[in-house]
């Protein structure tokens, strides 16, 4: 699994509070690979980081070609290094398209 992404911080005061997490994935074994996006939030709570649940959304290529999967990444501890459960769905077919903005007024 290899991923890319940016992270925006934000503080409350001096203090790091909450941050934004976006990323690109590429999860590939010898049939073929998974790419897409990955979406997700964290916080600090005190002195404690509350990792948040993360979503992909993820196509197949090689043997995995024509397939998408919308996959959720969790931890069952607040430790980053402590490794991830995933869950969700493969399914035959493109992702939905995403819905055009709507109007400001």
């Amino acid at each position: 699994m290899q991923i890319t992404a940016n992270l925006d911080i934000h503080y409350r005061g001096e203090e790091q509070n909450a941050w934004a997490w976006v990323g690109s994935i590429r999860l590939e074994d010898s049939e073929g690979a998974w790419t897409g996006q990955e979406y997700g939030m964290g916080e600090w709570i005190g002195e404690r980081l509350a990792l948040q649940p993360r979503m992909m959304l993820l196509t197949g290529e090689g043997a995995y070609e024509g397939l998408s999967a919308m996959l959720q990444r969790h931890w069952e501890t607040d430790d980053p290094t402590y490794p991830a459960s995933v869950e969700g769905y493969i399914f035959e077919g493109e992702l939905p398209p995403m819905p055009d903005a709507m109007p400001a007024e």
